[in-house]
């Protein structure tokens, strides 16, 4: 286990740096100039953006600008943000906790919701409502994040007022708890503003169903896959000639190894919703780590996307390495893949 956990690990630098090299290149391949966004489309001399450009080193060769990049990423400096003027890890340490708020409620959706379905279409297989599951699952993978947002926008917000969203994470004119985690609804509940958690509860929940609908599909049709794929092994026929109940096989038996996959899959889409709540945040406002990436890429604020697309793909690697390392505790044959 040991091993094998160490070579995931020696693979991330080279990962990281990788990344880094082709976001550089691209962004430096977007037309445009930072220092001539930074004044807002202003009439503003060249001799002011050339001292622009030489405070941010812009006026070095990209190889040159590439190589400080690297040196003060392997001391942990991110660069200094153009847009903002402050360091780029605070911002994206500020902003994580925002993002993981809306993942982890996302994702909790998910999985209360997703399960009891799968088990019911896995039950009735071949019946009416496994039909109509497996039809409202397929629409759901196909259709986009933000296109559900928009709908649950318009309906449950502006037509019903049964939600709140679309302005961030609390009403106007409510001020945030005291910062002890970093997300919201837990700083309130912690802090006793019952006010605060019940209107940062309310905000959360649109963007929460928007990120989980996607994630209830796969959920769904991955438990259903298992458990029927399950179904038909030796020991299950064992307990049923038992005289199990029908109940005791499915919850005691096929569940807990259908789940196995089913968690699988669920720790790596946990990874990717880190990094791809990026439209889902800004149709809602959410202030967290992909409506700071949309404002800079707009900006061409380059050590911002440089750092926000590094944290990305650590969290996604690092999730993913998590989810690997409990599969190879459950079924040793990966250890030695």
């Amino acid at each position: 286990m040991l091993v094998y956990a160490a070579r995931r690990l020696l693979a991330l630098p080279v990962l990281l740096i990788g990344i880094s090299a082709v976001t550089f290149l691209l962004l430096h391949l977007i037309p445009g100039n930072p220092a001539a966004l930074y004044y807002g489309g202003q009439a503003v001399s060249g001799s002011t953006l050339a001292a622009l450009d030489r405070q941010w080193g812009l006026d070095r060769p990209l190889p040159i600008q590439y190589l400080y990049y690297l040196w003060g990423l392997l001391h942990g400096d991110l660069g200094v943000s153009f847009r903002t003027g402050g360091p780029v890890v605070h911002q994206l340490l500020r902003r994580f906790p925002v993002t993981l708020e809306l993942t982890l409620a996302g994702t909790l959706l998910a999985i209360l919701i997703g399960i009891p379905i799968g088990i019911i279409a896995a039950n009735r297989q071949g019946k009416a409502a496994d039909h109509v599951i497996r039809a409202v699952t397929l629409v759901l993978l196909g259709v986009p994040s933000f296109w559900l947002g928009l709908v649950l926008l318009f309906l449950f917000n502006a037509q019903l007022h049964w939600l709140t969203g679309g302005d961030g994470q609390l009403s106007f004119g409510l001020h945030s708890p005291p910062r002890i985690t970093g997300m919201l609804v837990l700083d309130a509940l912690l802090s006793g503003r019952m006010g605060t958690f019940w209107n940062a509860l309310h905000h959360l929940i649109g963007p929460a169903i928007t990120v989980a609908l996607g994630l209830i599909a796969t959920v769904v049709r991955m438990l259903r896959s298992s458990l029927l794929e399950v179904s038909g092994q030796d020991y299950l026929r064992t307990a049923r000639a038992k005289g199990l109940p029908q109940r005791s096989v499915l919850y005691k038996h096929a569940l807990r190894n259908a789940l196995i996959p089913t968690l699988t899959v669920v720790g790596v889409q946990f990874g990717y919703l880190l990094g791809g709540n990026v439209l889902v945040e800004s149709v809602f406002a959410w202030p967290g780590l992909g409506l700071y990436l949309i404002q800079s890429v707009q900006n061409l604020d380059y050590p911002a996307v440089l750092g926000a697309t590094l944290l990305f793909a650590l969290l996604f690697a690092v999730v993913n390495l998590i989810t690997d390392l409990l599969f190879a505790a459950i079924d040793p044959r990966i250890r030695y893949a």
